[in-house]
């Protein structure tokens, strides 16, 4: 994704070289939009096996403002499908005797995730009605982990407190990281368009088990 963020940071740098060597005239320009997404996070070895991965679909909004042809700044909010994993007491570590103990132990966790987005823009038309883009960023993403467990045992739960029949749900955790997107934009008419944009943001993992997320869009 290195190569993302060059390219991202590259395309940003020529629309903002392209709009200094024109004749700069501020014409700013609002718009909003939607997009349709799917995302993918990067966990380091081993954490994927430990919560559910983001490897879902989403949906989001922005709202935007073209300084001119070159250069635009976007605010966006996206949304991302709840994923959930199941496991058994022998995949949630519970030792042979917790097993024997709890027979019926079984447990779920949930994530729920959201980002809320700002970027600059630099597009370059390369055609008529065609425009290369790239984005640069910083971008705030969300994370909550609900546990849920069933056939908790007084046994199991004397033994090992951790464990108990209920759902509970977890302080909402955020991480604050750059973000960079390289894409295409095909221009119908002068009020409507659409794009493809493939994106990259970083996390932080100590607080989200996730290095990094990519999506396309």
């Amino acid at each position: 994704m290195k190569k993302v963020v060059k390219l991202g940071l590259g395309l940003a740098a020529l629309g903002a070289a392209g709009m200094v060597s024109a004749d700069f005239e501020f014409n700013p320009q609002f718009y909003v939009g939607g997009e349709l997404h799917a995302a993918k996070g990067n966990f380091p070895n081993g954490a994927d096996k430990v919560i559910p991965k983001v490897k879902n679909p989403g949906f989001g909004f922005h709202v935007g403002m073209n300084l001119n042809e070159y250069v635009g700044v976007e605010l966006g909010y996206s949304m991302f499908t709840k994923k959930s994993i199941s496991f058994n007491g022998e995949q949630a570590g519970l030792t042979a005797v917790e097993r024997g103990n709890a027979p019926d132990f079984k447990g779920k966790l949930s994530t729920k995730h959201s980002n809320i987005s700002f970027d600059v823009l630099g597009k370059i038309p390369v055609a008529d009605q065609f425009k290369l883009i790239g984005s640069l960023g910083v971008g705030s993403f969300k994370s909550k982990l609900t546990a849920e467990e069933s056939g908790v045992t007084a046994a199991l739960h004397t033994a090992n407190p951790i464990y108990a029949n209920g759902k509970e749900s977890f302080k909402s955790k955020s991480s604050v990281g750059l973000r960079a997107g390289i894409g295409g934009q095909y221009d119908i008419n002068e009020n409507v368009n659409v794009r493809l944009m493939a994106r990259w943001q970083k996390l932080d993992k100590e607080k989200l088990l996730m290095k990094s997320i990519a999506s396309v869009s």
